[in-house]
């Protein structure tokens, strides 16, 4: 069940993360971009993941579709 209700945040970001290193320009050398791309996606990652561990903090453990199943 965690594959299914995680999938589509991780095509968003795998999608985002193409799009920013194909749209990196020439300029930089590809281990300058991708230091920057491993850099910049944990910090993006660092506030929603402390959200949610609140989150799941005060309610509990989640169970089977609460978070983007079309059955709730």
């Amino acid at each position: 069940w965690l594959a299914k209700e995680s999938w589509p945040l991780t095509l968003g970001t795998l999608l985002l993360a193409a799009g920013l290193g194909a749209g990196g320009g020439s300029y930089l050398d590809a281990n300058v971009l991708f230091l920057k791309l491993i850099f910049q996606g944990l910090a993006a990652l660092t506030v929603p993941h402390m959200v949610i561990s609140l989150w799941l903090q005060a309610v509990g453990e989640p169970k089977p579709g609460d978070c983007f199943s079309a059955g709730r």
